[in-house]
């Protein structure tokens, strides 16, 4: 204001103006001080928004600092989480592979048993025509050498008795792993997936194929233990297992009579009883074999058969015995197979 007061004094004190010009440069000269004094106080309000927007950009810089900082902390500890469990899953899979090739390494197959008898087999034989060839040159006589040629005979008996038990026992488990499938006759899929379940309502039936059933009847009779089990089925209810079960066969000793059984794996408490309905049929077959029982009766072990390494109990909860006339006379066995179907009844 010092400064425009001495501006305008310096115009009026001017001698070359007249009084009516002075009074319009006054006015013009207020207006312009007015003018100034305007631009003063935006200026200032310039100045104050300026800072304003300073003091906002450096809490802007501090907050975006700390974001920064917070993701970075975050990004490590994800990924030294995600490092931790991959390196755990990365150990329990090397580990799982350790022990795998170890019980592989420790794992003895079939051709390797028949390799390593045979082996012995030549080795022992050698050392027997060794020991005779010593004692021959030294003082062989007849009864020596009947005997010798004896244990040699019985020896070689001995081994190729293994070897049968060997061939016979690979048969076996080959029928075994080929009749251990159930398939459904109306749906493949299942909500399990490897286990066939059976429902209360609309449930499709389990079938069992036996096949080969000569070669099952033949190396029964030379052993009682031996039997063929369907693959694992079970009972489903409100989304929960009540039970599984499987399906087996067996040959009586001495007789041409089947056993045809059901043996309870895993059950829990239900209330509801459930009606099961065993069939033994073919396609050119007009009279199937038909068997109903029910779910009390499958959850109580009742029969007793022989033990063996597939079942060690020996006790089964429901059985029914056919012979080999109903089969062939019913046109049930056709082409050396058999053809079983479980399910609930209606």
């Amino acid at each position: 204001m010092a400064s425009s007061d001495g501006f305008t004094h310096f115009l009026l004190s001017m001698g070359s103006l007249d009084n009516n010009s002075n009074s319009k440069i006054s006015d013009t000269l207020m207006k312009v001080l007015d003018f100034c004094q305007v631009l003063q106080k935006k200026h200032q309000c310039l100045e104050v928004t300026v800072n304003e927007l300073r003091r906002e950009n450096t809490n802007l810089r501090t907050q975006v600092d700390r974001l920064r900082a917070d993701l970075a902390h975050r990004v490590e500890t994800v990924v030294d989480r995600k490092t931790t469990a991959l390196q755990a899953r990365l150990h329990d899979a090397e580990m799982n592979i350790k022990a795998t090739r170890e019980a592989a390494e420790r794992f003895v197959t079939l051709e390797e048993v028949s390799a390593l008898t045979a082996t012995r087999e030549q080795e022992f034989q050698q050392r027997i025509e060794d020991r005779i060839s010593g004692e021959l040159s030294r003082h062989a006589t007849n009864e020596q050498l009947d005997q010798t040629r004896s244990d040699v005979s019985a020896l070689r008996s001995n081994f190729d008795n293994v070897a049968d038990r060997l061939q016979e026992w690979s048969e076996y488990r080959q029928l075994q792993e080929e009749t251990e499938i159930g398939q459904t006759a109306l749906e493949t899929r299942t909500p399990l997936g490897n286990i066939h379940l059976l429902h209360p309502s609309k449930s499709s039936p389990l079938q069992w194929e036996l096949k080969n059933f000569s070669q099952f009847k033949r190396l029964a009779r030379g052993n009682t233990c031996r039997r063929l089990y369907s693959r694992p089925f079970g009972i489903e209810k409100d989304g929960t297992v009540r039970c599984v079960l499987r399906l087996l066969v067996v040959i009586l000793p001495n007789e041409d009579v089947y056993q045809f059984a059901l043996e309870v794996l895993y059950a829990t408490k239900y209330q509801r009883k459930f009606d099961f309905r065993f069939q033994i049929l073919s396609p050119t077959s007009k009279k199937p074999i038909v068997k109903t029982f029910s779910s009390t009766e499958a959850c109580i072990p009742r029969y007793w058969f022989p033990q063996n390494e597939l079942q060690p109990s020996g006790l089964v909860s429901f059985a029914f015995a056919v012979t080999e006339d109903q089969l062939i006379k019913g046109d049930l066995l056709v082409d050396d197979q058999l053809l079983i179907q479980v399910g609930l009844r209606e």
